[in-house]
């Protein structure tokens, strides 16, 4: 049951843009109104068939939403606001409405957070722009305002508070990879209903004399098994990367990628198209001792396009759901660490000794670039656009978080709330919504952190597991999956005796 300070009004409400756009600085408008942001969902067709009993739904199918709207009143001043400052350069303006029990100015100190996402001024008008004459007996004059509308991309998310809970998982051993593989249902003709991030996967070192394994979840990690079959049959083989993907219409694939190098192999995956009831080996390389280092080393756009990074520089590239593999002819000598693609054209590779390489022709062509830390291990990539991009990185016992507005050509480090100590992996939904993850020291403890963004960048909450990694921790979390704006998985190295899973999420409606 929801308690007093659950509930909000409109005084407990505070006005915030962002004139430059997402990753830049945050404004509060003073003595600003705003009624709500109206985002109409799709209108919905309902088609029917005339029966013996009467009229019958035949199908219901939804168009395409409208653009979310909303109207922003100030008072007049003699110093220009940021709205019609936006006005004047006709540039998007994002508009973050926070509600919090007890509003202090400061842009996090919220509860819910109603979001306008890349709004455009339509319209200004204004009320109480003069008054020359009057009649005896009359108030006080109207307050001058002017009002501006705002039209900015479909749907209004809400961002809420996030708690963070561990996950069991009987695996002894520090996991490396997350992934979910399932597209969102309503009950219907299409399946049951199921959310974002209920069917996943999760891999992970070897156990002893035991293989790596690969472990399954169909219930958004509420509990989870290991496959029946170990996709690498040799002992002492990790499994790094994962990606997955549908082949069909009741068939998931699920490509896992061997993270050690063996002597008379070269870099391998394995696929399962059984949820790891049988698994079929797939030679990527020629060269024997490749392997596919890291968590984020493999990206799958669907499985037309897969793309998986080497130990030894290389990218290789499979058109076919991961049944052959070709060399992009990589710029890169060292070791990839993740690679990620925006799309079928725009990604980037990032790796060992400070090395990455972009390309524009979804690896066609390749073009090494300097990053932005020297001598750094970069651990994860996210391409936005052709423009911008994030990379985590971790050298020196410092763990640190960078972007680009011109795809590499230079970097601007942004930094956490507190300084983690590793930078393990990097996710977003979009460019308004990042997490990255990793470890920082607690007093002398590495305890798991994840940092979550929702105005691109530029602000950051802090979330730590209270509990140290059992041994030294490397990268603590070495990846991290955003299912949403208010959802977020990490894996990584064990705490008391078993691989981490972690998940932020928003308490449950009851």
């Amino acid at each position: 049951m929801p308690t007093q300070n659950d509930f909000f009004s409109a005084d407990q409400a505070e006005v915030w843009v962002q004139p430059d756009g997402p990753n830049t600085a945050v404004y509060l408008l003073p003595c600003a109104n705003s009624d709500s942001i109206d985002a109409p969902g799709a209108d919905v067709t309902t088609r029917m068939c005339r029966t013996a009993n009467g009229w019958t739904v035949s199908h219901r199918s939804r168009g395409i939403p409208g653009a979310a709207t909303m109207s922003i009143e100030v008072y007049m001043s003699a110093v220009q606001s940021w709205l019609s400052k936006q006005k004047e350069r006709n540039c998007e303006i994002p508009v973050y409405l926070t509600h919090g029990a007890c509003p202090t100015q400061t842009f996090l100190n919220y509860d819910v957070v109603d979001m306008l996402r890349g709004g455009i001024i339509t319209n200004k008008s204004g009320s109480g722009f003069a008054r020359g004459r009057g009649d005896e007996g009359e108030g006080a004059a109207d307050a001058s305002l002017r009002s501006y509308d705002l039209s900015g991309w479909p749907e209004s998310p809400e961002v809420y508070k996030l708690t963070l809970t561990r996950r069991t998982i009987a695996e002894a051993e520090p996991l490396n990879a997350v992934e979910f593989c399932n597209t969102p249902t309503c009950l219907g003709p299409c399946g049951v209903t199921e959310d974002v991030c209920t069917d996943g996967i999760i891999t992970a070192d070897p156990t002893g004399a035991a293989a790596a394994q690969a472990w399954f979840t169909t219930n958004g990690w509420g509990a989870g098994a290991a496959g029946a079959v170990d996709p690498f049959l040799v002992v002492s083989l990790d499994i790094s990367a994962a990606v997955c993907f549908p082949i069909d219409r009741d068939t998931v694939r699920h490509i896992v990628a061997c993270g050690t190098t063996q002597a008379g192999l070269p870099a391998q995956v394995s696929y399962s198209d059984d949820a790891g009831a049988s698994w079929t080996l797939v030679n990527v390389t020629a060269v024997n001792g490749d392997f596919i280092t890291y968590g984020g080393s493999m990206w799958a756009v669907n499985g037309r396009n897969i793309w998986a990074g080497i130990d030894d520089g290389g990218i290789y590239f499979s058109s076919d759901e991961g049944l052959t593999w070709t060399s992009q002819n990589s710029p890169l000598a060292s070791a990839i660490y993740s690679i990620h693609f925006v799309d079928e054209n725009y990604g980037m590779a990032v790796g060992a000794a400070n090395v990455f390489a972009y390309t524009t022709d979804g690896g066609e062509h390749w073009t090494a670039g300097t990053g932005p830390a020297a001598a750094d291990v970069l651990t994860g990539v996210r391409v936005i656009d052709n423009n911008r991009a994030w990379v985590t990185s971790t050298g020196g016992a410092v763990g640190e978080l960078w972007y680009t507005n011109d795809f590499g050509a230079n970097w601007t480090q942004r930094l956490l709330p507190v300084v983690p100590d590793a930078l393990g992996a990097i996710d977003l939904v979009d460019e308004y919504a990042i997490a990255v993850a990793g470890w920082y020291d607690g007093s002398g403890t590495e305890l798991p952190a994840i940092y979550r963004s929702f105005n691109g960048g530029y602000s950051w909450e802090s979330h730590y597991y209270e509990t140290a990694f059992d041994g030294a921790a490397t990268y603590g979390l070495n990846a991290v999956k955003m299912c949403g704006y208010n959802h977020v998985f990490a894996v990584g190295e064990p705490i008391d005796a078993t691989g981490v899973i972690l998940e932020l999420a928003n308490a449950q409606p009851s």
